[in-house]
């Protein structure tokens, strides 16, 4: 990540974002699909493009062990890890009253979990086939960050600065964290290094819990003081190597004139 090459064989489609899966990272192209990077046994940078036929605008995607999930309105195209389109299917018949799947994310069991953009909520065992579970609280918050941890315990956080927990497949949901009295807390990102730990983004501030997710705290432990210079982390990422190095994106406020 400390030097990047400028790539325009692609055409002029826009980047909606990427994802690593086996050994190749996929950068995905609204309208189009992706193209796949990865270096050969000689150390020489290999692409392949795969094209999406009828993909529109990318609203989202997640990578697991084994597969990766894209979401271009209603449809949702399993990706394997050789980087084949293996399905493409519909969630359309879930839908109500929303135009899009919001969220996508994928358990290391393999389980995947869909948010549709006004609260449904689908799951899947192979990501293919899906069935509808509770929709969190019962109502339609929009979610904005999603985890599933396993098969059964998946969390989410709303655009209102609450975060619930399910440990039956969504079929409950219970509040594990609320910060709704601060003013624009979106949930933008959940990412767990291992059963216990795992880091939340809300807003600007970043906490973190050592049990699983039943119970949070802002870091640092001083909430007066900033942990990073940005106003919305927008996304958590966990090195591989040393799950105590994270890096953040996010976005940070105009500086004053």
């Amino acid at each position: 990540g400390q030097t990047w090459t400028n790539d325009t064989d692609f055409g002029v489609a826009e980047t909606a974002g990427g994802f690593t899966l086996a050994n190749r990272f996929f950068v995905l192209q609204n309208s189009i699909g992706y193209r796949m990077y990865r270096f050969s046994a000689n150390a020489v940078l290999e692409t392949t493009d795969v094209a999406i036929s009828g993909i529109g605008a990318i609203g989202a995607f997640a990578a697991g062990a084994n597969y990766g999930l894209i979401a271009s309105v209603f449809n949702i195209h399993k990706i394997s890890a050789s980087g084949q389109v293996i399905s493409s299917v519909s969630v359309a018949a879930f839908s109500n009253s929303e135009t899009k799947v919001n969220r996508l994310s994928i358990a290391p069991d393999g389980t995947a979990i869909a948010v549709l953009d006004a609260g449904t909520v689908i799951y899947s065992k192979d990501g293919i086939d899906w069935v509808e579970a509770t929709a969190v609280t019962g109502t339609t918050p929009v979610v904005g960050a999603l985890v599933a941890k396993s098969a059964t315990n998946w969390m989410a956080g709303t655009s209102t600065g609450k975060v619930y927990c399910t440990d039956d497949q969504g079929l409950t949901w219970n509040l594990v964290l609320d910060v709704s009295a601060v003013a624009s807390s979106v949930s933008y990102d959940i990412v767990f290094v291992n059963d216990h730990v795992g880091y939340m983004s809300i807003k600007g501030i970043f906490y973190r819990t050592v049990d699983g997710g039943a119970t949070w705290t802002q870091e640092p432990a001083d909430p007066g003081r900033p942990f990073v210079a940005l106003t919305a982390v927008k996304k958590i990422a966990v090195c591989p190597d040393n799950v105590n190095f994270l890096m953040l994106a996010g976005e940070s406020a105009a500086p004053a004139a």
